[in-house]
């Protein structure tokens, strides 16, 4: 006879049929394997699924320049940045559960509408080249800057920032962008 497995309703727990009264459960051990069964787990490729916009406090401080702060907080095309990603990144999200093809598509999409203010927002802060590595070290300076002058939110839009570039940079969205450096 041949053991049919039965999933529960959120299908966290996977029973088999031979010993579904309460008693032989408990009784009875089941597989690791059928109890770890998840047929509803998230796609790896959603690294923004978890990674949603909320409010933590950071447990360390950074010494910063007041006119860095000053001129964090009153920069417009930051602002400006983080309202065009405000306006994308649920797309960008929606994305990951989608084939590859129309994720490129959406991750290009969103990449074109950053892309007239990316490097004005660089050169604000920055006059080293623009290469992947100070780009992206450009980003983490800004999600710091942000966290210093405690705007928590901003700070972390600015690490999904960081993620969507890292995730354009690997389908070689960026590679327009960046500046060859000569030896």
């Amino acid at each position: 006879m041949e053991k049919n497995n039965m999933l529960l309703s959120r299908g966290h727990l996977s029973i088999l049929k031979s010993i579904a009264s309460p008693v032989d459960f408990l009784s009875k051990k089941t597989s690791s394997a059928a109890l770890s069964a998840d047929p509803y787990k998230k796609s790896e490729r959603s690294f923004f699924y978890e990674n949603k916009a909320r409010e933590n406090k950071p447990s360390f401080r950074v010494p910063l320049d007041p006119k860095d702060q000053d001129r964090y907080r009153n920069s417009f095309l930051k602002k400006r940045m983080l309202h065009i990603w405000k306006k994308q990144r649920p797309l960008v999200h929606a994305a990951a559960k989608l084939p590859e093809t129309l994720e490129i598509t959406i991750l290009k999409s969103a990449y074109r509408e950053l892309e007239p203010i990316l490097m004005s927002c660089y050169k604000e802060d920055f006059s080293f080249p623009f290469i992947p590595f100070s780009f992206f070290g450009w980003l983490q300076y800004v999600k710091l800057t942000a966290q210093i002058t405690e705007r928590q939110q901003e700070a972390a839009l600015w690490q999904e920032l960081s993620q969507f570039f890292q995730q354009c940079h690997q389908h070689q969205l960026l590679n327009d962008l960046f500046v060859e450096v000569k030896d």
